[in-house]
């Protein structure tokens, strides 16, 4: 008898451990579709910040996001990782904020130059990775056009394919410091990387090579501010042991 007594009494309480289980079950899922389904937590506001580029609504777009949806049914991870999948952006990152604001804090790839193909009339948009951000038939930046290079492919969202890698170095390092120093450059040839030529409006300037780039910048910026503004000629500046010299356009 003990022995059937201690069966019954070891089933009765499996079953009633299996009740419980299914009563904590039961109430952890109704608490969440009341979570789900609650006002109190739906998107009411949504933060993009460090898009200086790209749109709010090509971000929510691409997010998938729009005001009143619930702040639960959202995978702030996903969300991040949509977003980085647009060209223009480099990170993304995601925060909730209950009971009901999303922020999101972008860092946006910036175009450094725009270089134009030999013989065609499209302009390819990188940034200073290397990155082909668009590709165009029109500029759709004030950027300075880099000439004279020789691609071996390119694709947008992917990186330059290109025969020499230290030209490429010289382009994003050149275009740093002119920007730096506002110099404003229109084209820059780089046919030959160690006689780089500079076009501005009414200028043209034999720059040399990249060597003591930033001192020959900072002193072709303060040339150019003492030029009459519709002064035209050339200026000489890519050899380091000579003072850089205006010769005007007669």
């Amino acid at each position: 008898m003990n022995k059937v007594y201690a069966k019954k009494y070891k089933k009765t309480q499996s079953k009633n451990l299996t009740i419980k289980l299914s009563i904590i079950i039961a109430i952890v899922f109704f608490a969440l579709f009341a979570l789900l389904i609650s006002p109190l937590f739906q998107i009411r506001q949504i933060d993009i910040v460090g898009n200086d580029i790209i749109s709010e609504a090509d971000v929510l777009s691409s997010a998938g996001l729009s005001l009143g949806i619930n702040i639960f049914s959202v995978s702030p991870n996903s969300i991040a990782h949509n977003i980085s999948s647009m060209v223009y952006i480099r990170n993304a990152n995601v925060v909730r904020h209950f009971p009901g604001l999303l922020t999101i804090s972008l860092e946006e790839r910036i175009p450094i130059a725009a270089l134009r193909l030999n013989n065609l009339s499209t302009y390819i948009i990188i940034d200073d990775l290397g990155m082909v951000l668009s590709s165009s038939t029109a500029l759709p930046y004030s950027l300075p056009v880099v000439t004279g290079i020789e691609l071996t492919g390119f694709a947008v969202g992917n990186y330059l394919e290109i025969e020499n890698n230290a030209v490429f170095g010289s382009i994003v390092f050149l275009s740093r410091i002119l920007r730096r120093h506002d110099v404003p450059s229109l084209f820059i040839d780089f046919s030959d990387i160690q006689d780089i030529v500079i076009h501005t409006e009414n200028l043209e300037v034999f720059f040399g090579n990249t060597n003591n780039a930033d001192r020959r910048a900072q002193q072709l910026a303060a040339i150019i501010e003492q030029i009459p503004r519709y002064g035209r000629g050339f200026i000489h500046i890519r050899d380091t042991d000579i003072s850089p010299r205006f010769v005007p356009l007669r």
